[in-house]
């Protein structure tokens, strides 16, 4: 490797890690279980992204790639540190949130998400989970959006959509979930414009100052706050007009999406 690109991407990957690992050492982790986590990770990208065609991946290949053992690489090979029941209900609350605000059955005369009985009727809430959740059961999903405060019942035993952003507020463990598919998705689109010379770019953008006096810092972040609520509202209908509930065997499916994040820092 060039010695100038070594030494770039080492500044920018030790700036990536900074916060992950300021996050992991708050929590009372310690670095020989962050190295565990690195291990696994180098194992599951070389099986996943450095195949080679029509041959099957081995111990000993996926050692070559990443200077590990072949004892140490049959044992990340064996283990899953994605699994999580947190990311599965937080993933499936977004998805029964996102079908109340487009599936036509779920919404009023003005388009608007409806007041849902509990477990009475075709239009009911639990339908609704049973239709976008999967097999989780309805209650449970009614417990994480009351929980984050999305939804609130009425006194006729009814479910209204109060908030059309899923952030899972009394959770630790969900919102950790979050930080790691969020940062994940954003790298990715940073790696792939890096990749695509040009050519099939994802949109990346970001505007930014280090000069701003803290009596403006308020004033922008509810400026910025709801011009982005706006949009992703706006992003979320269109979107969800072309997501389907259920997949079909002979198509090609993607998760798509925008992001959008506010950042402050004071200067040094």
């Amino acid at each position: 490797m060039d010695k100038s690109l070594q030494k770039t991407l080492t500044k920018a990957v030790a700036l990536i890690l900074r916060p992950i690992i300021r996050l992991w050492m708050k929590k009372g982790f310690s670095f020989r279980a962050f190295e565990e986590v690195i291990r696994w990770v180098f194992v599951s990208v070389a099986e996943e992204d450095f195949k080679i065609q029509a041959k099957k991946q081995t111990d000993s290949r996926i050692s070559v790639i990443t200077g590990l053992t072949r004892h140490q690489v049959n044992h990340y090979r064996s283990i899953n540190l994605e699994e999580s029941p947190e990311g599965a209900k937080s993933n499936r609350s977004t998805r029964v949130m996102t079908g109340w605000l487009n599936d036509k059955l779920f919404l009023d005369e003005n388009g608007e998400p409806s007041l849902l009985k509990i477990t009475t009727g075709n239009t009911s809430f639990q339908n609704l989970v049973h239709k976008y959740g999967g097999d989780i059961s309805h209650k449970a999903v009614l417990d994480d959006l009351l929980t984050c405060g999305n939804i609130e019942k009425t006194k006729d035993e009814r479910v209204k959509l109060i908030s059309k952003g899923y952030i899972p507020k009394a959770n630790e463990n969900a919102l950790i979930e979050i930080i790691g598919h969020d940062a994940a998705s954003l790298i990715g689109t940073l790696e792939h414009n890096l990749n695509s010379e040009g050519k099939g770019t994802f949109f990346q953008k970001k505007v930014c100052y280090d000069s701003v006096p803290e009596e403006f810092i308020n004033a922008f972040k509810k400026l910025s706050a709801e011009q982005a609520q706006k949009l992703l509202e706006s992003l979320n209908e269109e979107l969800g007009k072309s997501a389907v509930s259920e997949k079909e065997e002979d198509k090609n499916y993607y998760e798509i999406g925008m992001g959008v994040y506010y950042f402050q820092k004071e200067d040094t």
